[in-house]
């Protein structure tokens, strides 16, 4: 308990001595301050490292400023480009679905007619779609005759807003009229699954997918695209 004692009072006498010496330092400080502004030779020095910290601190309020501007007008950028971007989807008008049989042959392909439109207020430029058909139980397979765009590779169409549009996607041939009777009389025997990319005037570029398949009842309905290839 008593070499306890005695290195509390050795803590506080050293605690005080610190305190001490700081204030001798501050003292000292401040008196060097006041010996330095009191010199005219010195007022100078002084003005122009016055005039420095002023101007910074302008400096840093005025970027502040700006960036809260450049935000403001950022947001008001974003909102714009928004409210007018196109947007390319489906019409409600009817897609027909037809067997193309040449005459004299005995089977025929499968074509999917859908009409579509740029909902938007944009013009969409650079505008490219790729197709894919399903019949029976069978995968998604690329449109016949069409081949898988290259990486990178961008649409050469431009669409107004309003502007309706059709797109067609065949089969493979080989589909005979008693086939193809069966399918319409089978929910979801065939299907039809759209990629499309477009870009507004900004460049921004747009992707959506439609995937859609028929009904016995002649009716269209709409899948998740990512679930269509699977």
């Amino acid at each position: 308990m008593k070499a306890d004692s005695i290195d509390c009072a050795k803590c506080a006498r050293a605690f005080k001595v610190i305190i001490t010496c700081c204030g001798c330092r501050i003292r000292e400080f401040f008196c060097w301050i006041v010996r330095s502004i009191s010199d005219p030779d010195n007022l100078p020095h002084y003005l122009v490292a016055i005039f420095t910290l002023g101007l910074t601190i302008f400096a840093c309020y005025a970027w502040l400023e700006s960036r809260k501007g450049t935000a403001a007008l950022e947001g008001q950028l974003r909102a714009m480009q928004a409210d007018q971007r196109p947007y390319i989807w489906m019409t409600n008008s009817a897609a027909t679905i037809n067997l193309i049989i040449p005459t004299g042959a005995a089977s025929g392909q499968i074509t999917f007619n859908f009409p579509y439109t740029n909902y938007g207020r944009g013009v969409a430029y650079k505008f490219r779609r790729v197709l894919y058909l399903k019949i029976k139980s069978g995968p998604y397979e690329l449109s016949y005759g069409e081949t898988e765009p290259d990486v990178g590779a961008t649409g050469t169409d431009v669409l107004p807003p309003g502007k309706i549009d059709f797109v067609t996607a065949a089969s493979k041939p080989g589909v005979t009229q008693e086939e193809f009777t069966q399918m319409l009389k089978t929910d979801g025997a065939i299907g039809l699954l759209a990629n499309i990319e477009y870009f507004d005037i900004y460049g921004t570029m747009y992707s959506d997918s439609i995937c859609t398949e028929r009904l016995a009842s002649s009716a269209l309905t709409y899948r998740d695209p990512k679930t269509c290839k699977q």
